[in-house]
């Protein structure tokens, strides 16, 4: 993880240094520049404790001696002149996630990836499903270890892809399609890091509830007995005694099945298969 100040690469061994900002570095600064870019550079020298100048959108010799003591904390020539090549910006923290490439060659291009430092998980859902994903839905993210979390949908990508039927929800959502079936992306964010442990990249399955019921009566799956005249029905247990009545299914989740019917009351023993 490399935060403010800190170096993200080296290149020609010289520090490639992460500042904090939205405005990319497209240009050398020195005394005399004005813009946006040259307070989001003062706004990063004060953060790092370097004291002198105002910040505002121009350039001074305050600012250019400010950045001189900075390249002398950092061993680099004290010129005053911020070059272009030599800073990055990030809105914050980033985490070095791939070194795209060998260590000592030449570089035309990215030489490493980065992601924010918090961790996020990624969904393939099916393109023709996804009405479940609306932002700031709740999710249950579960992790390799069986252990779950509380999840927020944060978006849902505009691009769609060819998905591998890998994907899985619970609750009546699948989040997965058919094989090869149209996929999009679906962000969900983690509130709590800490429930992550040490996981930088691993699978998990995020389940959404699709339908809810409250305040419902349900049975076990297995309680369910076809009857010869259509339906289903239970098996009361009063003591010695059962009888078999007639009941209404209604929602099916995590092994159990709303129920109604007379006779059906909360706490009522039933029979079940097995």
């Amino acid at each position: 993880v490399v935060r403010r100040g800190g170096t993200l690469l080296r290149a020609d061994e010289r520090p490639v240094l992460l500042l904090y900002g939205e405005v990319p570095m497209y240009r050398s600064l020195a005394v005399g520049a004005e813009g946006r870019d040259v307070r989001q550079l003062e706004r990063n020298l004060s953060a790092l404790g370097y004291r002198g100048f105002t910040v505002d959108e121009t350039f001074s010799a305050a600012t250019a001696t400010a950045v001189k003591a900075w390249q002398r904390d950092l061993e680099l020539p004290e010129t005053g002149v911020v070059d272009r090549p030599w800073v990055v910006y990030a809105p914050g923290a980033v985490r070095v996630a791939d070194r795209l490439v060998r260590l000592g060659a030449p570089a035309a291009a990215d030489v490493l990836s980065y992601t924010s430092t918090v961790r996020a998980v990624t969904v393939r859902a099916d393109a023709g499903d996804v009405t479940w994903a609306a932002p700031g839905a709740r999710v249950t993210v579960e992790l390799p270890d069986g252990a779950r979390t509380a999840g927020r949908v944060t978006g849902v990508s505009d691009q769609v892809g060819a998905g591998d039927g890998a994907g899985s929800g619970d609750g009546g959502g699948d989040t997965g399609g058919g094989e090869r079936a149209a996929t999009v992306a679906v962000g969900v964010a983690v509130p709590d890091q800490k429930a992550l442990g040490r996981t930088a990249r691993a699978p998990v399955r995020v389940r959404y509830v699709a339908q809810e019921r409250k305040n419902v009566l349900a049975v076990p799956v297995g309680a369910l007995l076809a009857l010869a005249e259509g339906g289903y029905g239970l098996e009361l247990v009063t003591g010695a005694t059962r009888r078999l009545v007639a009941v209404a299914v209604g929602l099916f989740a995590d092994g159990l099945v709303e129920v109604s019917g007379a006779g059906v009351a909360e706490g009522s023993t039933v029979g079940t298969a097995g």
